[in-house]
């Protein structure tokens, strides 16, 4: 490549490992920033909140679609076991946007108590149960930055991320697929004062015009 464009200096730091010159390497931040400042007056506009029936801060968002998760019995068991305990421990209401192919695979699972599967969301729709949730509930590596833009506590149930940034600006936690610890990382995260700064881990909302820059410096 002639110019690479990560989105933090984690990334940056580990294409250098990969022996790549660093004066081929921008550092531009997170483009979803500007995606959901963009869109924000139409995500607002959104009924989703009362086509569901639903009251701000009082339920869960979940998403769960990698096939590690919903290909394997026991993990996709130890998730709806997992947010079982979160239900009846917060009495809050949980919303799974659910994938047709996850759907088939949950066909034989006695689904509990609590939770509420619906049909896969429009961007809209979705960001303003993102924003207006008391806490997201995740495998996606994009969720958790979208909750940090959002000041939104989340979960990813994984026990690994590509997203170390995300971590580290404290909005966000892994929990693994144990439902003992999916329950306990939900009440650590969702205890903590959601004054997380996403400037570090995001950049600062000017992606777009950087990359224009950088390219009709270098390729024109």
């Amino acid at each position: 490549s002639t110019v690479l464009l990560p989105y933090t200096h984690y990334s940056r730091d580990n294409l250098i490992r990969e022996n790549i010159h660093p004066s081929k390497i921008y550092v531009v931040g997170n483009p979803i920033i500007e995606v959901i400042q963009h869109y924000l007056p139409k995500i607002e506009k959104s009924r989703i909140l009362e086509s569901l029936k639903l009251r701000k801060n009082d339920y869960f968002l979940v998403t769960a679609h990698r096939a590690e998760n919903v290909d394997n019995k026991t993990s996709l068991r130890n998730i709806f076991l997992g947010l079982e305990k979160i239900s009846k421990t917060f009495r809050k209401k949980i919303i799974y946007p659910i994938h047709p192919r996850t759907m088939s695979k949950i066909n034989k699972l006695e689904i509990p108590k609590g939770i509420k599967l619906i049909n896969p969301l429009g961007f809209f729709d979705f960001s303003k149960l993102e924003k207006n949730s008391f806490c997201l509930i995740t495998d996606s590596g994009t969720i958790p930055e979208e909750a940090l833009f959002f000041q939104k506590p989340c979960v990813t149930i994984r026990n690994t991320t590509e997203r170390p940034e995300i971590i580290e600006a404290g909005s966000n936690i892994l929990s693994g697929l144990s439902p003992e610890n999916i329950l306990q990382s939900t009440q650590t995260i969702t205890s903590k004062k959601p004054d997380w700064q996403w400037n570090k881990a995001l950049g600062d909302g000017k992606t777009a015009r950087k990359v224009l820059n950088i390219l009709a410096g270098n390729l024109y």
